[in-house]
């Protein structure tokens, strides 16, 4: 499919030719440069070959991740397709006025690239030429080619791009110290990358004098480095940081960190020690997803939610240190987590119990809970009873805290027409009806201190239903609460086949009082739709009769 010719014998000469560990080929008078074969990083293309121009064939260096720069001279008429493709270490191209066009997707995946200069002979730019170029900050574009920064336009040349220049007098917005790029962009300071050989590195105290951010995909694929120490004058770390540093063994996260971008320490599979820093507030999205070395983290105080695949796939992972603050656990978060086996978490049982946890964890929900972790007990407050909270004081490191422990609910049993608790004596009438799962539903309402609520929280495409049905002719008084997406979930409630409520705008709730006689039946339905399902979405339902 791709060959120019087909030999039929093997004394026929090969079109392949070499000059300088360079290999091309000579088809219909053109001459195409194939790819090289020596082992330089830094690379000037040929001037012409058997003294003609010629052009860069298609996948012609597509996945030389070693590759840092490259300079094409003015010999080179056109770069093919792919040509430069998923070279993640190409930091610099120099592109000769003899160019006329960038093949498709040329520059794809040049993930260190931060800067390019588009001459005046190029006259087109194919599609997605510098797709996910996400470094490339700024764009020399001496071409009567239209490239706007921030825009799809001309193929992404300038969509990351903070500035467009249009003269080679133009200062340059990349800066450079110690071997580490950055920028300022409306008075912020972004750390873009390094270019030293250093493996184990301390980022710079400051970019002149100022707090600073790390830039998305700074570090993508850098593959020699084995430690790394923020400190607290980085304020955050950007998307895809670190992602794919595959020797990376350490990283020590400052103070300063208030934000860790959506996998940042993707893929980190030698990483073994992580420290974060006590200003993060959230885990968001695969940020450690493939962390495959990983055997313990602790989550900070300040953090309040674990996004979705935040850990999924670390396998060596056995234990989690999580504080009191979370509320959110995306699904899928510790998913493929087979060896964790101890949660330590710093908030009591109940505490743990409300907070949100999503689907695709049970690695984490299976594991043993240390609650309270750390803490002693000092007094009991407040005795807990049946319908009322109690209150317990514990103490870590000199510091005292009140722990709210739930009232304990009636424990029923039936005597005559009544229900008994055993712990305190309490009696009510036995209930005129039963409630149970509905025939073929995968979630149900679990009643818990008299409240039914709805056990599908954080599950795309479910549906939560109860059946109640009388056992004698009664009255009772139905009060509902919805909590959903707007216009997405819903609540139905229906009375003997007949809609009584049809809840689907958000936070609704309301009652109603219904007669029923013997067999007559109520379902309650919650359903769930396909997307968006890692909040507290939930109804709820209190009967009264």
């Amino acid at each position: 499919y791709y060959a120019k010719v087909i030999h039929k014998s093997l004394s026929e000469e090969s079109i392949i030719k070499e000059v300088d560990d360079y290999q091309y080929i000579v088809d219909n008078g053109e001459y195409y440069l194939l790819g090289y074969k020596g082992t330089l990083t830094e690379l000037t293309l040929p001037e012409n070959l058997e003294g003609n121009n010629y052009s860069i064939y298609q996948f012609a260096f597509s996945n030389c991740s070693s590759l840092t720069s490259i300079t094409i001279p003015e010999s080179v008429t056109s770069v093919g397709y792919r040509a430069f493709y998923n070279c993640s270490s190409l930091a610099n191209i120099t592109i000769g006025n003899g160019v006329t066009s960038i093949g498709k997707n040329a520059f794809e995946y040049c993930s260190s690239l931060t800067s390019v200069t588009i001459l005046e002979s190029v006259t087109s730019i194919g599609d997605w030429a510098f797709h996910k170029c996400d470094k490339l900050v700024e764009v020399y574009n001496l071409s009567n080619l239209i490239i706007t920064a921030g825009r799809y336009s001309t193929n992404y040349a300038g969509y990351y791009a903070k500035i467009i220049h249009t003269s080679l007098s133009e200062e340059s917005i990349i800066k450079e110290v110690d071997n580490y790029k950055y920028i300022i962009d409306n008075g912020i300071y972004y750390l873009l990358g390094y270019k030293g050989t250093a493996t184990e590195i301390t980022l710079p105290e400051n970019l002149e004098g100022n707090n600073y951010s790390i830039y998305e995909y700074a570090f993508y694929k850098c593959y020699d480095l084995i430690s790394v120490t923020i400190p607290e004058s980085v304020t955050s770390i950007g998307d895809y940081a670190f992602d794919s540093c595959s020797s990376l063994t350490s990283a020590t996260i400052g103070n300063g960190v208030t934000s860790i971008g959506h996998s940042a320490f993707n893929n980190c599979s030698s990483l073994t020690s992580v420290t974060i820093g006590s200003g993060v507030t959230s885990i968001e999205n695969f940020t450690f997803y493939g962390c495959s070395s990983l055997t313990s983290i602790t989550i900070p105080e300040g953090v309040t939610s674990i996004g979705s695949e935040a850990f999924m796939n670390c396998s060596s992972l056995t234990s989690i240190t999580i504080p009191e603050g979370v509320t959110s656990i995306v699904s899928s978060a510790f998913n493929n987590c087979s060896k964790l086996t101890d949660v330590y978490y710093d908030g009591s049982e109940y505490q743990w119990n409300v907070i949100t946890i999503g689907g695709e964890n049970t690695a984490l929900t299976n594991a043993t809970k240390h609650y309270l972790y750390g803490w002693t007990l000092v007094e009991v407050q407040t005795e807990t009873t049946c319908t009322e909270d109690g209150v317990i004081i514990y103490e870590k490191n000199g510091v005292q805290k009140e722990v709210l422990v739930p009232a304990l609910g009636h424990n029923w049993h039936e005597d005559g027409e009544n229900l008994v608790c055993d712990k305190c004596g309490s009696t009510k009438p036995i209930p005129p009806y039963t409630i149970a799962k509905t025939s073929g539903a995968s979630y149900e309402f679990v009643e818990f201190k008299g409240v039914y609520t709805s056990n599908n929280k954080g599950e795309d495409s479910s549906t939560a239903s109860s059946t109640l049905t009388a056992e004698k002719d009664c009255e009772i008084t139905i009060t509902w609460t919805v909590s959903s997406e707007r216009g997405w979930d819903k609540l139905t409630i229906t009375v003997n086949g007949t809609t009584q409520v049809n809840a689907v705008s958000g936070e609704e709730n309301g009652s109603f009082t219904v007669t029923l006689s013997a067999g007559d039946t109520i379902v309650f339905k919650y359903t769930k739709d396909s997307s968006g399902n890692d909040g507290d979405d939930c109804a709820t339902i209190q009967i009264s009769y």
